[in-house]
């Protein structure tokens, strides 16, 4: 399937729910959402913390090692197949 084009972490979730399990630290990180918006567009926002930015990077980190375990364990299967 091709998924659409965009950012938005709820949907990209979303559609992944369909073809395997989230854990649910990955469902968490739909909050970084928030900080995308935020950063990208001109406005007033409420600045974060550190401990929060901390906690964004913490979070960023995990989905994207998530992200690659599974490209790997796709791709081992397709070579398999």
């Amino acid at each position: 399937m091709e998924p659409e084009k965009t950012h938005n972490l709820v949907t990209l979730i979303k559609v992944l729910s369909k073809y395997t399990d989230i854990p649910e630290e990955i469902n968490e990180t739909a909050i970084l959402n928030d900080y995308a918006v935020q950063t990208r567009y001109p406005g007033d926002y409420t600045p974060i913390n550190e401990d929060e930015y901390r906690y964004a990077v913490i979070m960023a980190e995990e989905c994207v090692k998530w992200v690659d375990k599974k490209i790997k364990e796709l791709l081992k299967k397709a070579e398999k197949d």
